[in-house]
């Protein structure tokens, strides 16, 4: 059956909104995979340069 001349247009805008959508969500959860990564980052540097500190003073108190 063929659709009338004004529904594929609603339809297809309808399809790219959901399209729109699911890509909003994929950029915004790679974003906050992003700041996850970087957040454990940062948090394990500052764990290694507090180890490097703590060995630094050992060696130099010895």
């Amino acid at each position: 059956m063929l659709e009338k001349g004004h529904e594929w247009p609603e339809k297809a805008r309808a399809c790219l909104g959901k399209g729109e959508i699911e890509a909003n969500e994929l950029l915004t959860s790679g974003y906050s995979e992003i700041k996850r990564q970087k957040m454990y980052l940062i948090d394990s540097t500052y764990k290694t340069l507090k180890q490097l500190e703590n060995y630094k003073n050992k060696t130099i108190n010895s």
